[in-house]
Parts: structure tokens; C-alpha cells; sequence
């Protein structure tokens, strides 16, 4: 160790302000290294090669005494073991000796959890533990923010779904009201052609009442019967589709011979 610092700093500051320090002289071997920095980078012990432990991953430059010594200005991110990083400074404290003043870097909270080290081995003045949990806060909002898109995007795919059921529905409903409109057209004309019958007979029978022979009369009167019984039958075909479609009776299928529909829709 140094008892002084360019003569400004004592070695008892130099590890109260910097506990992750280290310093090595022109052989390049280490002569002293802060209290916490065993905790964090065990491999960097006094009397050893610097290169034994750390290599630089910032600046590219080699890990010898005059390329760290130009360097003096850079920022070093140094890299030991477990890929352990420490970020930082050279100070050049003679003209045969360097001195790193620098702290740990980490990605995020876990990495630290990991390293061991507790808030009491940074110094007062390092903002490393302050740029960690704000760190954690930035992690904790985007995973916050990552969970709340997902749920959006759940609820728009479901909104698409419902809009697309709504959708079919309407048009559903659309070829039911026209299907409805078809039907209720085609049953007004089937109902009036049997009734028109009716009437028909009704008026020739009150009209030409003394003039008409039994037979003919006979033949009006078939003719008036078969007219309502067709209309019944109408009637009571409206009454079953409607019963069908409120599902109050079940539809049977069975064979049928195609001769016997045909007379049936020839008769009506």
C-alpha cells in the first residue's frame, strides 16, 4: 500500500472512498487492494500477476503497464472471474505505480444477490446501489407493462372474436327476417286462394240461388269443402312449424312415396 495519493490521499481514504481498489506497480503485479474487493473479486491477491485474474474489455488495449498508463482518461470495464466486472479508472499515484478506483457493474439485481455483496461494501458516495434498484424499478415496470399488453391483447382478441360472433349473428338474423318476409308472403297467398274459393261459392250460391240445379249445387258445395279443407290443413301446417320452431314437438323423418306428395301438391 501508499500512504499518500498524489499527496492528497491517505491510504485510510483511499479505502473509505474506494473499497474496490486496487494498485500494481510497472511489473504489473498487485501491491494492495481495497477491504471489499476480496469479497467480489477473490482471484486479485497481493504479490500476484494483475493478468492471473482480470483481463480488459475496455479499451482494447493489452494489460501492460505503459498502454494502461496512456489510458489514464478511459473508462475500464475489467473482467475477472465468473465474468465479474468492475468499471472504472486508472490513476497513475507515481511514475511506477497505478491505481484503480472503480466499483462492481451489474446487469440487473439478480447479478448482485449473486455476488455477495451487501450495501456496507460500497462507499457513501457510489451510486452503484441506487442505479441497481432503480434498475430493479425498470425491470418491475416493464414486467408490469409487458403483463398489462398481454392482457390487452387478450381482451382485443377476444373483442374480435365477440364482433365477429356478432357479426354471424346479425346476418343470421338478416337471412331469418327475409326467410320470415318469404314465408309470411307465400302462406298470405296460400291462405287467399282457398278463401277466395269460399267466397266464390258463397256469393254464386246467394246470387244465382233459384236458378241453379241440385247437382250443381252439390258440385258448389264439393268444391266449398274441398276449399276449406285445404285451408285447414294450412292452418294446421302453421300451427305444427310454429310449434316445431318453438321446439314443442320433434320432426320425425320417414319415407314417404314421391306419388303420394305429388297428388298431395296437385290437390292443394
Amino acid at each position: 500500500m501508499i500512504g499518500r495519493t498524489d499527496n492528497l490521499m491517505t491510504t485510510a481514504d483511499l479505502e473509505r472512498l474506494f473499497p474496490f481498489h486496487f494498485m500494481f506497480g510497472r511489473d504489473m503485479a498487485v501491491l494492495g487492494v481495497g477491504h471489499s474487493l476480496p469479497k467480489f473479486m477473490p482471484d486479485i491477491v497481493v504479490g500476484t500477476p494483475l493478468a492471473s485474474s482480470i483481463t480488459i474489455n475496455r479499451p482494447p488495449i493489452p494489460l501492460t503497464f505503459d498502454d494502461v498508463a496512456a489510458h489514464t482518461k478511459a473508462l475500464f470495464v475489467l473482467c475477472g472471474q465468473k465474468n465479474r466486472r468492475l468499471r472504472g479508472q486508472m490513476i497513475l499515484s507515481s511514475e511506477d505505480h497505478l491505481v484503480f478506483l472503480g466499483s462492481p457493474a451489474f446487469d440487473s439485481m439478480a447479478d448482485f444477490e449473486r455476488s455477495g455483496l451487501s450495501l456496507g461494501d460500497f462507499a457513501t458516495h457510489d451510486s452503484s446501489p441506487d442505479s441497481l434498484l432503480l434498475l430493479q424499478s425498470t425491470h418491475t415496470l416493464l414486467a408490469e407493462a409487458e403483463r398489462i399488453s398481454r392482457s390487452l391483447r387478450k381482451e382485443r382478441e377476444a373483442l374480435l372474436q365477440t364482433q365477429a360472433s356478432m357479426k354471424a349473428l346479425t346476418e343470421r338474423l338478416r337471412e331469418a327476417n327475409l326467410t320470415q318476409t318469404r314465408f309470411i308472403g307465400s302462406v298470405s297467398h296460400e291462405l287467399r286462394s282457398p278463401l277466395h274459393t269460399v267466397r266464390g261459392c258463397i256469393e254464386l250460391l246467394s246470387e244465382w240461388q233459384g236458378h241453379l240445379t241440385t247437382a250443381r249445387c252439390r258440385d258448389i258445395l264439393r268444391t266449398m269443402d274441398a276449399a276449406a279443407d285445404h285451408l285447414l290443413r294450412m292452418v294446421n301446417d302453421l300451427i305444427d312449424s310454429a310449434a316445431l320452431e318453438a321446439g314443442q314437438i320433434r320432426l320425425e323423418r320417414s319415407t314417404q312415396r314421391l306419388d303420394e306428395i305429388a297428388d298431395l301438391a296437385m290437390e292443394m
